[in-house]
């Protein structure tokens, strides 16, 4: 449990040193905002580069799949024209 402290109560020296502390708490908390923000970045970054690779060889690899897929349809449907002899609708 926190004691709440009235700052009227306090001597001028009680209220500077707490003013003090309350400073370097929040430069303190500041600095750590910073670290981890940094952090973040560099871990951000490490991220994309560990995976960027496997995601371009993803991405060529599907659409060498696509660009055969059309190709095999293309036959079929030239298959099919033959077969029931009209045209069909791409």
């Amino acid at each position: 449990m926190t004691k709440q402290v009235n700052w009227d109560d306090l001597t001028p020296e009680q209220q500077k040193k707490l003013l003090a502390q309350a400073e370097q708490k929040a430069k303190q908390e500041k600095e750590e905002k910073k670290a981890n923000r940094k952090t973040f970045k560099k871990l951000a970054e490490e991220f994309v580069l560990d995976n960027i690779s496997n995601l371009i060889g993803h991405q060529n690899a599907t659409e060498v799949i696509i660009k055969k897929l059309f190709e095999d349809h293309k036959n079929l449907l030239e298959l099919k024209t033959m077969a029931y002899g009209n045209k069909v609708e791409e």
